[in-house]
């Protein structure tokens, strides 16, 4: 999932040999675990690994974001 653009539920359940149900509450529980993240509505829901690269590149958005508001003001 990590080296694609997303992978819907039921392409994950296929490659896992589980049920699609099974699949979508393990996925929802990484999501609240901030493992994985989707985009996409419905049938276009595609999922996501967060991977470090995703982490650090966030983290320095909210520093450098931090540090822009205090500068203005």
């Amino acid at each position: 999932m990590a080296n694609s653009d997303g992978m819907t539920t039921a392409d994950l359940a296929k490659r896992a040999g589980a049920g699609r149900d099974q699949v979508l509450l393990l996925l929802r529980e990484l999501e609240q675990a901030r493992r994985v993240r989707r985009t996409g509505q419905r049938r276009a829901t595609r999922w996501h690994a967060i991977t470090d690269e995703d982490r650090i590149r966030e983290r320095a958005a909210e520093l450098a974001s931090s540090r822009n508001s205090r500068t203005r003001g």
